[in-house]
C-alpha cells in the first residue's frame, strides 16, 4: 500500500472514528467464539516462540496455559503499555501479544506464570524470590 493510501486511509478513520469503534464493538460482540479462538491462538504463538513447545514458566516450570503470561524482563511493562495504548490500564494481553507479532518477536520478554509475575512485579530481577532467593538476598 503506497503512503498516500495509507494517508487518505487513516485522515477516513479519523473522520470516522466512533463508526468504526462502533463497528468494532458490535462485531466482537456478534462473534465472540471467534475473537476468543483468535487470542488463544495468538496468545499460544506468543508462548511457544519464547518458551519452547509446549510452553512452560522460565521460573518455576508452571506449564498450565491459563496460568501462562508473557513479561518484560527488563521491568518496564508499565512504561511498555503506555506507549503501545497512551495509557497502561488500558493495554490488554491481546494488545501486547498484537504487538510482539507486528514487531516480528523481539529480545526482551519471558513465559511466567501469573504468580512469578506478580511476585517479581516490584523488582527489577527477571526471576521471582520465591523461587529464587538468591537472587534476592
Amino acid at each position: 500500500m503506497s503512503e498516500e493510501r495509507k494517508r487518505k486511509n487513516h485522515e477516513y478513520y479519523l473522520t470516522h472514528k466512533q463508526y468504526f469503534r462502533d463497528f468494532m464493538r458490535n462485531w466482537s460482540r456478534n462473534h465472540k467464539d471467534e475473537v476468543s479462538q483468535y487470542r488463544k491462538t495468538l496468545k499460544l504463538k506468543m508462548l511457544i516462540h519464547y518458551a519452547g513447545n509446549p510452553p512452560k514458566c522460565a521460573c518455576c516450570g508452571e506449564s498450565e496455559l491459563r496460568f501462562l503470561t508473557i513479561d518484560h524482563t527488563k521491568g518496564n511493562g508499565a512504561e511498555h503499555r503506555k506507549q503501545i495504548t497512551g495509557d497502561p490500564q488500558k493495554c490488554s494481553g491481546s494488545s501486547i501479544f498484537q504487538w510482539i507479532l507486528k514487531n516480528n518477536f523481539p529480545e526482551g520478554f519471558q513465559v511466567l506464570c501469573m504468580n512469578c509475575n506478580m511476585a517479581k512485579s516490584n523488582s527489577k530481577v527477571q526471576f521471582c524470590p520465591v523461587h529464587h532467593p538468591e537472587l534476592y538476598y
